[in-house]
């Protein structure tokens, strides 16, 4: 209740949008860095903040004199992590030192070609159990909607955008009213690195939206196609929505 209180709020203007702010603590490479990745690379703030986190303790850890990198502590801190926290953990934060270093790089704050030294972490395919459902699977999921009710229709609309197009949950919560071209039956999609794309609007998909814009999709004074199916109605808050449809 509290929160979805707060998030009126926030829609109404009376409080304001939180948003990554640059904190004392942060040594001043990270900020540049920060805004050196939103100008160069359109990375978004949820990203960044993500990559934070490993690179605050990358520099605790090895120093923040970046002038002095060396091949064997990164790949030691790289080690560590992964040990610690687990291959997915260890993967980000990879990811995240590339890029740090690359912009260190470019920006000659260490010595050229030390993102190679990174090194890439093991995990074989089906090691795990499989992440993905069966064809007749995904269609008895899709089959499942109601076609009755609003949240219904606007989630066999978002199951077959999903499952037909192969659009992500953060494309799904980015998408708006003005990305739809009915004319050229496409629709266009901001993906990562803010790039875009336009992706054909097959029938079966244009008549779900169709039906939800006419029959699930409560009126509001915004652009964002799929919206909360109760009171206070507005975007989604963040992609966890869409996963959340989907289990």
């Amino acid at each position: 209740g509290a929160r979805l209180f707060i998030g009126n709020l926030r829609r109404t203007a009376l409080l304001p949008i939180p948003s990554m702010q640059e904190t004392v603590e942060d040594p001043h490479v990270l900020v540049l860095f920060r805004g050196w990745m939103r100008r160069h690379r359109g990375t978004c703030d949820a990203t960044l903040y993500n990559y934070n986190h490993h690179l605050r303790a990358l520099l605790r850890t090895v120093g923040d004199d970046t002038s002095k990198f060396e091949a064997r502590s990164l790949r030691q801190f790289v080690q560590e992590t992964s040990q610690r926290c687990g291959w997915a953990t260890g993967k980000q934060c990879t990811t995240a030192m590339r890029a740090f270093l690359r912009y260190l790089i470019a920006e000659g704050r260490c010595a050229a070609g030390l993102d190679a030294c990174i090194p890439a972490l093991a995990h074989w395919r089906l090691s795990s159990l499989p992440r993905y459902v069966q064809p007749e699977e995904v269609e008895r999921v899709i089959a499942s909607c109601s076609t009755t009710s609003s949240a219904g229709i606007r989630d066999r609309a978002i199951l077959l955008l999903l499952a037909r197009l192969g659009l992500r949950a953060g494309d799904i919560l980015r998408l708006c009213l003005s990305d739809l071209d009915w004319q050229e039956a496409t629709i266009r999609v901001v993906g990562k690195g803010r790039r875009q794309t336009l992706l054909p609007m097959t029938q079966e998909v244009g008549d779900a939206i169709l039906a939800f814009i006419k029959s699930g999709r409560h009126p509001i004074d915004n652009d964002t196609l799929f919206i909360l199916s109760r009171a206070p109605f507005g975007p989604f808050a963040s992609h966890c929505a869409i996963s959340m449809i989907v289990a």
